[in-house]
């Protein structure tokens, strides 16, 4: 986490000034990666997928921390249902690999 948290600074400052991303079409409903996605179809892909990572790794036997990890993906597909599509394809990309 402490790796990724400069690189996605980076992009999010990036994706916010950055002209060439405006209104540049990536793939079929996303035409703008310096906006947010018009259906939350990214960012719902993004909880999913961090849902079932979090599944795939095992973890420790503290309820508190299986509660937290649990509501985690919610969190942060709340969080990021505001965020620019290059940003949440970016930890989308993450979460997959």
């Amino acid at each position: 986490m402490l790796v990724q948290l400069p690189i996605f600074w980076g992009f999010f400052r990036l994706l916010i000034v950055a002209i060439e991303f405006r209104h540049a079409p990536f793939i079929l409903w996303l035409t703008d990666l310096s906006a947010k996605d018009p259906y939350y179809i990214t960012p719902i892909l993004m909880g999913l997928t961090q849902f079932i990572s979090q599944k795939m790794t095992p973890t420790a036997g503290d309820a508190t921390q299986k509660k937290m990890m649990l509501f985690m993906p919610v969190i942060m597909t709340i969080f990021f249902m505001n965020f620019q599509c290059g940003l949440v394809l970016y930890w989308l990309t993450n979460n997959v690999l």
